[in-house]
């Protein structure tokens, strides 16, 4: 009983040291200042700047300063630590960022310089929870758009019956553009599977368009695809890649082995198939045996892949020696791609004579005797009924010329 009650107190304990966590850092986080919140900088290359620390709270405090964001290889601090004594209030956190001309992209890129401390460590059943406090002095770069320069990007909407392909564009230059082009192509690993050439359009400063072309699921099929679009401007041209999917994978258990010998360690031969065109990799499969829904026995293959529309043939082994006569059902578990499919299906283990019976009645030669055999029939019709027609061809020249001859 007393077990009991401790087990229950665990998560209390857990719950409670959280809530003080929160605490401390609500309380911590007005304790701490930062004025101003954020630099905006115009598109120079130096710039050297400043901000400030504010210890509200009048407390001893160490505080660690590094930089985050876009801007993290251009902003270079002269301190990496800064200490508060209980009487000391502000202190200035000074930062130089450097630029190399045309070094950065068009638009406005941040870069955030954090000052944190570890407020503190709660000791756990795994160990122990630490609390970080971090607060960002925000700095913002807005480098100049070009004279003719366009942002685009491509976007896939699934529908019931087709996908709609859809290249947004939009001029952020600072002259209009006469003439914006657009083609689209669709690929199933390296073929392509359907082409559009859009007409083209006039766009005038910040105006956006939007291309769109339609390709029907029966054409694709099930799969991984790739759209690729080529937007042509003035000189200039932009290329974009995305990646759509249909469907999921699947793999196909085509055939199995179901007869085994019992008393010894047996092949399990499992025949795939990928209905996917790309290739999966990492896939396993794993073999249970029950008996009147008890299971008996499991085992695993190890890992192998498929390549599009492969068939393989995987082998397990499913080991017999403590297994009795009878009928028993197999499930196969086929892991892959963070999915699993399972099929079930009966199995029987038959004595060693029975065995030999069954693979002897199985065996490719009697499939191949018997093609023979229907073959020869075949022929041997084919033969009669040549002979017939030569016979009957015969009989009706003989009637001819005793008419002939009548006559």
């Amino acid at each position: 009983m007393k077990m009991k009650n401790q087990i229950k107190r665990k998560p209390a304990t857990k719950a409670v040291i959280w809530i003080i966590m929160f605490l401390l850092c609500l309380n911590m986080t007005f304790a701490l200042g930062i004025r101003p919140v954020k630099t905006e900088v115009g598109s120079l290359q130096s710039y050297q700047g400043s901000f400030k620390v504010v210890n509200n709270d009048h407390k001893d405090l160490k505080l660690r300063i590094y930089v985050e964001g876009d801007l993290k290889d251009y902003i270079e601090l002269p301190q990496t630590e800064l200490e508060f004594t209980s009487t000391e209030e502000i202190k200035t956190v000074p930062f130089t960022l450097e630029i190399p001309e045309r070094e950065l992209p068009p638009g406005r890129i941040e870069g955030r310089i954090i000052v944190e401390e570890e407020l503190y460590k709660a000791p756990t059943s795994d160990g122990y929870v630490a609390a970080n406090i971090k607060m960002a002095h925000k700095v913002y770069v807005d480098v100049p758009y070009p004279e003719k320069y366009i942002e685009a990007k491509i976007d896939v909407e699934e529908k019931e019956e087709g996908v709609d392909l859809i290249a947004t564009v939009k001029n952020l230059g600072t002259t209009d553009l006469d003439e914006v082009k657009s083609t689209l192509s669709v690929y199933s690993g390296t073929e392509e599977i359907a082409s559009y050439d859009n007409p083209a359009e006039q766009l005038d400063v910040m105006e956006e368009h939007s291309f769109r072309n339609y390709v029907e699921k029966e054409k694709l099929g099930q799969g991984e695809f790739k759209v690729l679009s080529s937007i042509e401007y003035a000189e200039y041209t932009l290329e974009l890649i995305e990646a759509f999917m249909i469907g999921e994978p699947i793999i196909k258990l085509l055939n199995y082995d179901k007869y085994f010998e019992v008393g010894r360690i047996n092949e399990l031969a499992l025949e795939l198939k990928s209905e996917w065109n790309t290739l999966i990799s990492n896939i396993h499969a794993e073999v249970f045996v029950f008996k009147d829904n008890k299971e008996v026995f499991n085992t695993k293959t190890t890992s192998f892949e498929l390549e599009p529309y492969e068939e393989k043939k995987v082998v397990a082994h499913l080991d017999a020696r403590n297994l009795e006569l009878g009928e028993y059902d197999i499930n196969v578990v086929l892991s892959y791609l963070n999915q699993s499919i399972v099929e079930t299906y009966e199995a029987h283990l038959l004595s060693e004579e029975d065995y030999r019976k069954m693979m002897q009645g199985l065996s490719p030669l009697v499939y191949i005797l018997i093609a023979v055999i229907v073959v020869v029939i075949a022929i041997a019709v084919l033969l009669g009924y040549f002979v017939f027609s030569m016979k009957r061809k015969s009989k009706t020249l003989n009637t001819r010329k005793r008419k002939i001859k009548n006559k």
